[in-house]
C-alpha cells in the first residue's frame, strides 16, 4: 500500500517558484508522486491561492500550464 500525503501549499509554491533551499525537498516529493511511489493530496484552495500568488510574476496561460502539470501528478 502506497503512502498517502497531504501537501501544503506552501510545498506546491516552493516547487513551483524553485524557492531554495526548501525546493530540493519539495521536488523529490512530487518525482515520487508521479512516478506513484505516493499518492500526494492538495486541497482545492491550493490552487487557487498558487494562481493568485503565481500570477502577480507570471501570465494566465503559464501559471494555467503549472498548474495543469500540477494536478496531473495530485489528487484533490
Amino acid at each position: 500500500m502506497k503512502p498517502s500525503i497531504f501537501i501544503d501549499t506552501d510545498v506546491v509554491l516552493d516547487f513551483l517558484l524553485n524557492r531554495e533551499p526548501y525546493s530540493t525537498f519539495a521536488s523529490i516529493i512530487f518525482t515520487r508522486s508521479e512516478q506513484g511511489k505516493i499518492n500526494a493530496y492538495i486541497s482545492p484552495l491550493t490552487i487557487s491561492n498558487c494562481y493568485n500568488i503565481l500570477r502577480k510574476l507570471a501570465s494566465h496561460k503559464k501559471v494555467i500550464n503549472s498548474l495543469q502539470k500540477l494536478l496531473i501528478i495530485t489528487n484533490i
